[in-house]
């Protein structure tokens, strides 16, 4: 790369920065706005700043979410059960009634729940096999090259599955809950894919399961394959 600077850290404001930008007709390819609120304010300075076809990507954490409004766009509740290890999502119209299988459909002290939260589906999977597509064209892919990042993409397409629930699995948690040792990741998918459920790996960390197999059923299985 030379002298040329490939990261440079600021402290302006987000607007002054991208306004300063489209000024020098210096354009980005990527914008990543996360404005910890309201994103409308930036977009504008955004879309002026952003490279034509070049990609925004926004994160909305603002009112609409918060408040409940627009309930229909995959906003929810994600409860916890400290006991056993469940996990589902709820609607807003079934606050009051979030209970566990195990407590016998009762409310329990084991629960905890956060929201509201984004439940709808994680990736476009058209868009992601786009990304892939272009990245061998551009050759930063393909005839190992970009290893990494092919990985990172198609475990993103993997991850698409509509029959997917929200979150993850950790196989560390499945252990310990069935005290055994952590199970091979590959011997579980493919348990998990012979007993019917749907399974990928997690692009967030590298020891967990996205899957629909049931928390006491993932336990179960851990402690078959432990003998």
């Amino acid at each position: 790369m030379g002298g040329e600077r490939r990261w440079v850290v600021t402290h302006f404001d987000a607007n002054r920065l991208m306004a300063e930008f489209y000024l020098q007709r210096d354009f980005f390819d990527l914008i990543d706005i996360d404005s910890f609120g309201s994103d409308s304010s930036f977009l504008r300075s955004a879309f002026n700043a952003l490279k034509l076809g070049g990609l925004l990507y926004v994160t909305s954490t603002d009112g609409y979410s918060s408040g409940g409004h627009r309930p229909d766009q995959h906003y929810g509740f994600i409860s916890y059960c400290t006991l056993c290890g469940n996990s589902e999502a709820f609607s807003w119209d079934e606050l009051g009634q979030i209970t566990c299988p195990c407590n016998n459909q009762k409310v329990s002290g084991s629960l905890i729940v956060s929201g509201p939260l984004w439940t709808g589906p994680l990736h476009n999977a058209a868009y992601i096999k786009e990304m892939l597509n272009l990245t061998e064209q551009w050759g930063w892919a393909g005839n190992g090259r970009g290893t990494d990042l092919e990985k990172l993409l198609e475990q993103m397409v993997d991850e698409s599955d509509p029959q997917l629930p929200f979150g993850y699995i950790k196989l560390d948690e499945v252990a310990h809950r069935a005290k055994v040792n952590s199970p091979p990741l590959r011997t579980m998918m493919g348990t998990f894919h012979k007993e019917g459920y749907v399974a990928s790996r997690s692009h967030i960390t590298s020891n967990a399961i996205k899957t629909n197999c049931p928390m006491t059923e993932c336990v179960r299985i851990a402690k078959e394959l432990q003998q």
